[in-house]
């Protein structure tokens, strides 16, 4: 079930106690040794899945803006749900020392700068390096389609508002004409990071500085294949921001919402992944990555579908 109304951003968000030992430190997987369980056939019907979907016809395309197009809004969101996955599964390392050294509220603190930076950079890059002229506003009056958020488990809530996060900081740390600063938009905006040592454990970590700089670098290829998916994730997991899991249920992801002409069939395919990688044996680092992708993947779609220059 979706939650149709938007939460209030300021409340707590602590991952949950049954991710953390009973000292407090947090019993995060050894990435280099992650494997998941029957993922085969996992992918095989999310595969099955796609050869089946019975995808509807747009009609209404007429006066739309050029990135307003179904494949260039695919196509920059993304790279939004591609940087997002990446930034929450290659900050892992620095999540998990925060969080232990806070009682687990520095894990979603960390987790949530990361995905979101690392979002709304690449959807950003993907928009300005189109033609665009690198501004624009939210058409919030008869918007098309929904503001979708999902309900995840409890032990991966914190990512729910993941989607109005990109979107919010996709507005005014780029695209407005008074733009807030990235340290800025965080304090005011990640819910519990002044609980944190955010500017030296964070902001200033040459671990995250790394993160978004490769997000960008893999980002501006992403633009010169001309919108290459399959060479997007191939970068990431060459970097090891994704793993092979990962890399393939994205590419299973974007290959149907890539075909989507109405924002209604990109909802139900990004539904039904929802739903399958929360039922799913995978490891809880790669539903965590999955989840972000899937947050910002629909709110992104949303967003530029209705953005006015």
């Amino acid at each position: 079930m979706k939650k149709n109304i938007f939460k209030i951003l300021g409340l707590a968000i602590v991952l949950s106690f049954t991710n953390c030992s009973n000292d407090g430190t947090l019993n995060q997987e050894n990435l280099s040794a992650e494997t998941s369980v029957n993922s085969g056939e996992l992918k095989s019907k999310l595969s099955s899945f796609n050869e089946n979907f019975v995808y509807k016809t747009n009609n209404n395309l007429t006066g739309k803006k050029w990135w307003q197009t179904a494949l260039q809004i695919a196509a920059i969101a993304t790279g939004d749900a591609s940087g997002a996955a990446a930034g929450v599964w290659a900050v892992q390392g620095l999540a998990g020392a925060v969080g232990a050294a806070t009682a687990g509220t520095g894990y979603a603190v960390v987790s949530t700068a990361a995905g979101i930076i690392g979002a709304a950079g690449g959807s950003y890059a993907a928009y300005c390096s189109t033609g665009g002229s690198c501004k624009g506003t939210f058409a919030s009056t008869s918007a098309s389609g929904s503001s979708v958020i999902y309900d995840f488990p409890k032990d991966y809530d914190y990512i729910e508002n993941f989607g109005l996060l990109h979107n919010d900081a996709l507005t005014n740390m780029y695209l407005s004409n008074n733009v807030t600063s990235e340290l800025t938009w965080m304090e005011n905006n990640i819910p519990d990071i002044k609980q944190i040592n955010y500017k030296d454990d964070l902001y200033n970590n040459s671990e995250y500085i790394d993160i978004k700089k490769k997000i960008n670098e893999i980002t501006d290829k992403y633009k010169a294949s001309n919108y290459d998916a399959s060479s997007l994730l191939e970068d990431y997991y060459k970097e090891k921001m994704i793993n092979g899991n990962v890399k393939d249920i994205l590419s299973l992801y974007f290959n149907a919402t890539m075909k989507a002409q109405t924002f209604d069939d990109y909802k139900d395919i990004t539904d039904k992944y929802v739903f399958e990688i929360e039922n799913s044996k995978l490891t809880n680092n790669e539903k965590e990555s999955l989840l972000a992708s899937f947050a910002v993947s629909i709110q992104s779609y949303y967003y530029w579908l209705n953005l006015e220059i």
